[in-house]
């Protein structure tokens, strides 16, 4: 006959619990900030997959501006992810695709080698 075992849960049972649903809209706001005159976007906060969407939302109507140089200020974001990254990248070939040009200024050093680290450093500009 097989009898029933009964273990206590131990740090290691307690692992392969499955982990809880990621919290959305608890961490720190992105804030994003549209200056049509300058071609010139702020960006503060984080930047990633929840987020994107809201910058993504805002690059559309710079792109509806009048062609010229755009210019995206990140001197306040504090973390960027692959998306986050990937919304940019994908900015860029849009802005380039139109004619234009773009520069992400105010990368902290911490930033600035995430973007050389996916290449993207030169999307950067030159501080």
């Amino acid at each position: 006959m097989h009898g029933s075992l009964n273990v206590a849960p131990t740090p290691l049972t307690r692992l392969r619990e499955p982990a809880p649903p990621p919290c959305h809209g608890t961490g720190p706001a992105l804030a994003v900030q549209l200056d049509r005159s300058q071609l010139r976007v702020t960006v503060s906060g984080e930047l990633d997959l929840a987020s994107v969407p809201v910058l993504e939302d805002v690059l559309a109507h710079l792109l509806d501006a009048e062609p010229g140089h755009c210019t995206i200020d990140i001197c306040d974001l504090s973390f960027i992810d692959a998306a986050g990254l990937g919304c940019l990248a994908a900015f860029a070939d849009r802005v380039a695709a139109a004619g234009s040009t773009m520069s992400v200024v105010g990368a902290s050093a911490h930033l600035r080698r995430v973007f050389d680290i996916v290449r993207l450093g030169a999307l950067l500009q030159a501080s």
